[in-house]
Formats: structure tokens, sequence, C-alpha cells
């Protein structure tokens, strides 16, 4: 169902991935289509390159303005139908927005957090979980990505592991750590 009101329209591309709605942004260039070209080629789905038109609804949901259906714009490849290049179903027109990636050129930080604290977005007047990705770090994006989207999900028994090991560390002689 298409709405008739568009609440907001965002720069980036949409995809899903396992069922999960991810709006990708970052200042042109920075390689937002290249991250969905992988994630296609791994069989997740593209909703909107470019441009993603965005409405609310109990969540916000993103969809594909009609001129740019089925396409990805690729610098280096042009326009390619990832209908005809990757199947029927690595296509969608509309799917709920459930997380936000902003894409970055800088460089990484020399201070990591074992348990980093979580950002959020706000899209359609709803606060959403986001990830900041490095385009500099050597690992694959979608690999990060997908990394953190199953992190997501599992974060709460994550963090009960890491605590238990923390507290039973702490308890240890010093010996036998």
């Amino acid at each position: 169902m298409t709405p008739s009101v568009i609440s907001e329209n965002h720069h980036g591309v949409f995809v899903a991935i396992e069922g999960v709605g991810v709006l990708i942004k970052g200042e042109p260039g920075c390689g937002k289509s290249s991250l969905a070209l992988a994630l296609l080629a791994q069989g997740h789905q593209l909703i909107a390159d470019d441009l993603v038109l965005c409405y609310a609804s109990p969540h916000p949901i993103g969809l594909c303005p009609r001129l740019s259906h089925r396409l990805l714009h690729s610098r280096e490849l042009g326009l390619i139908d990832v209908v005809q290049h990757f199947g029927a179903n690595s296509w969608l027109l509309q799917h709920r927005v459930d997380v936000v990636v902003h894409l970055h050129n800088q460089s990484q930080s020399r201070y990591y957090d074992l348990m980093p604290e979580q950002h959020y977005d706000t899209l359609c007047q709803r606060a959403l979980p986001c990830l900041d990705l490095s385009i500099t770090n050597p690992a694959p994006l979608s690999l990060r990505l997908l990394t953190w989207l199953k992190n997501q999900a599992h974060s709460q028994q994550t963090h009960s592991v890491f605590n238990q090991h923390h507290r039973h560390h702490l308890n240890m002689p010093i010996s036998e750590a």
C-alpha cells in the first residue's frame, strides 16, 4: 500500500537483511551502493537506491520512488536491474525501517570499547538503532554490518556472558587469571 503523504525523504540506500530494514546513509561516493551490491550478492534485498521515501506508520516504512524501481546505480557499473541480475526476490517495493547505518571516511579511533554505547538516529519521529561504519577500515563493510545486526539480535545475551566472565575473573586469584 502506497501512502498518500510522504513524511520524509532520505538520501541513501535501503536494503532488507534477513527481514531487518537497513537504511544506509553517507556522503556521495562513500560506498553505499557498493555495500548494497555486496549484500545483494549474498542474497539480501534492495528496496531503494539514492532516494528513500519514508512515512510514519506504527514503525517507519521506506519505499522506492517509481522511477527507480528495481535499479541500483554504481558509479563504475552504471544502472543495474537487480531483478535481472539477482532474481525476483532481490527487490522489494517497501519495507519497515529498523536500523540506520552511517558510512564515513574518518579513520578509526585508537580507543575501542568492549561494549560500545548504543547510538540512535531519528526517522519519522522514531528513534532507531544506529551504526557508524568507517570506510577506511580494511574489513569488508558487509561483514561488519552483518556482524553488528547479529550482535544486536543477541546483545542482551552477549552482555550477560561478558558480565559473568568479568565477575568470575574478578574473583579468581591472580595466578589463575
